[in-house]
C-alpha cells in the first residue's frame, strides 16, 4: 500500500488543481519551479533526487487508485517528463507498453489525465 507524506499530499493537491484548471495543450510544469514553490532546493542534488521520489510516490499513489500518473505534467525544458517518470511508467507499473515511445506514451497519459480530472472530483481532500 502506498502512503505519502503530508508534503507529497500537497504536492498532489497542487498538480491535481493544476490540472482541473488548465489546457491539455498548454499546461506544463516544470520540475524546478514546483521544487522551489515546496521550499525544495533543486540545485542540491539531495534535494532534487528527493523530489524525483516523492513525484514517483505520488504517481504510484494514483496507479494504486486506478488514476493516470500526475506526475506525467511535470517536464524538463523539451515539454516531456524525466528519465525516471518513463522507468516508473514502464519497468514498475507497467502503464507503458514496451514497444511504445516515451513521446507516444507521455501523449497518451496526458489525455487520460486530463480526462479523469475533467470528470472526476479528488476523493481525498
Amino acid at each position: 500500500m502506498v502512503t505519502l507524506t503530508e508534503l507529497e499530499r500537497r504536492i498532489r493537491k497542487e498538480l491535481i488543481n493544476f490540472v482541473k484548471i488548465g489546457d491539455f495543450d498548454r499546461s506544463f510544469v516544470r520540475y524546478k519551479p514546483l521544487a522551489n514553490k515546496f521550499g525544495v532546493s533543486y540545485e542540491n542534488d539531495y534535494e532534487r533526487n528527493l523530489f524525483h521520489d516523492m513525484l514517483g510516490n505520488i504517481s504510484r499513489y494514483e496507479h494504486s487508485k486506478g488514476r493516470p500518473l500526475l506526475s506525467v505534467v511535470v517536464v524538463t525544458g523539451d515539454y516531456i517528463p524525466g528519465g525516471g517518470f518513463f522507468t516508473l511508467a514502464k519497468d514498475e507499473l507497467k502503464k507503458q507498453r514496451p514497444d511504445e515511445n516515451n513521446d507516444n506514451f507521455a501523449q497518451r497519459e496526458r489525455q487520460e489525465l486530463f480526462d479523469y480530472w475533467k470528470n472526476h472530483e479528488d476523493p481525498d481532500r
